[in-house]
């Protein structure tokens, strides 16, 4: 590697490379690099894989392309969004809906834990009298359904 030295304006002195054309390269220097860059694109797809699974209704065993991956779990992250407005939308609501309701009925919003088949049957109280229920999650779109009269 060729460098020359170089001041700053600060003073400092930096090394600079000088450019070496490709075919003046080592081979020793070309499979290190090469390695380098396969080295890279493995990590990236093992990430993608990493994400492709963190994705529901994905089968592990299915071909997905990077930008399908991508589009799968920006619809997903909106979904969890999503659900998460709409619970912070329930919680207020439910305090002073079930204080009205006797203790046998109780809404899906009390339960503080929520699993998968929770989320697929997420109640959401828009008002004291009207509860949607979000059945199934979309596989197309990965989309939850929002109701009509969604303030959302």
């Amino acid at each position: 590697m060729v460098t020359s030295k170089t001041r700053r304006q600060s003073g400092k002195v930096k090394k600079q490379r000088q450019h070496i054309p490709h075919r003046d390269r080592t081979p020793e220097y070309v499979i290190k690099r090469n390695k380098r860059e396969r080295d890279r694109v493995d990590h990236v797809n093992q990430a993608f894989i990493k994400l492709r699974d963190h994705i529901p209704d994905v089968k592990d065993d299915s071909r997905m392309s990077k930008i399908g991956i991508l589009r799968s779990a920006s619809e997903y992250i909106k979904s969890l969004t999503s659900l998460l407005n709409m619970n912070e939308l329930c919680t207020p609501i439910q305090n002073e809906h079930h204080e009205n309701l006797s203790t046998e009925k109780k809404s899906p919003c009390q339960s503080s834990q929520t699993s998968n088949s929770d989320i697929r049957s997420l109640c959401i109280e828009v008002s004291k009298r009207k509860c949607y229920h979000i059945h199934q999650f979309h596989r197309e779109t990965r989309q939850f359904p929002v109701p009509n009269n969604s303030i959302f």
